[in-house]
This record gives structure tokens, C-alpha cells and sequence, in this order.
């Protein structure tokens, strides 16, 4: 994300907007603190039996394997469901973001070339699928 998004977009876009089809919450026990979430949406760009994966760790929590926890979930949600794929688009910048969807067995199947930052810097999209069936 370049910008802040307000508490309003973020609810839109993540926890309960039209498209959204789930989102599971990474948690502290011992103090509530929400440490990361990872949502699936449809996205009128993808076919119809396709999500959007977006994964987010708390910049300032880092232990291993949350993310990979909550793919497990989203995972087995998604082979319940009348899903085909997942689709996840990450900067090719994002290296750690890379790397964590290849972990967990997203594939290369597309590069979207130059795409402009808010500043005008081109940067290549990686897009990536989960065969959920």
C-alpha cells in the first residue's frame, strides 16, 4: 500500500465491503492486539470463480509462520468453496511478499510491466495463482 488507507476504505476493502468473501484475523491472545489479517474478495478484473488474496503482518510483530497460518484456513475455505483460484498481485519490490506466496504454493502466471507508483515510478506487478481446485 503507498497511503494510509482511512478506517472507512480500510472496512470496505477488507472486512466487510460487497466483494468480500472472507477474512481471517491473526491475534494475540494475551492482549487482544489484532497482528495480522488476510482477506479473499472478488475483483471484477479476475473470472468469476476467482478471488484476491491480501495478506497483512503488523510492521512491528515479527514472528514466522503467521501468514502461513492463516493461508491454511484460507486454504481450506477456498477448496469448501466454488472457487477455482486465488489470485494474489505483488510488487515486484515486495520481496518478503514474494516469497511468502510462493511459500505457500502460489505460482507466476503473469507480469504486469511499469506499473506506476502515486509517484510516477514504474513497477512491475507479479501476479501469482493458487489452484484452489
Amino acid at each position: 500500500m503507498e497511503f494510509p488507507l482511512s478506517l472507512a476504505e480500510f472496512r470496505c476493502d477488507f472486512l466487510e465491503g460487497e466483494h468480500l468473501l472472507l477474512c481471517f484475523v491473526a491475534e494475540d491472545v494475551l492482549t487482544s492486539r489484532q497482528l495480522a489479517f488476510q482477506s479473499l474478495r472478488r475483483h471484477p478484473e479476475l473470472p468469476v470463480d476467482w478471488a484476491d488474496i491480501a495478506t497483512f503482518v503488523s510492521h512491528d510483530f515479527n514472528t514466522r509462520g503467521i501468514g502461513t497460518a492463516l493461508f491454511a484456513r484460507t486454504r481450506i475455505w477456498a477448496g469448501d468453496s466454488d472457487l477455482a483460484a486465488i489470485n494474489a498481485a505483488i510488487r515486484a519490490d515486495n520481496h518478503g511478499g514474494l516469497a511468502y506466496y510462493e511459500k505457500v504454493g502460489f505460482r507466476n502466471y503473469q507480469i504486469a510491466k511499469g506499473i506506476p507508483l502515486r509517484d510516477g515510478t514504474p513497477v512491475d506487478r507479479i501476479l501469482k495463482c493458487f489452484r484452489a481446485k
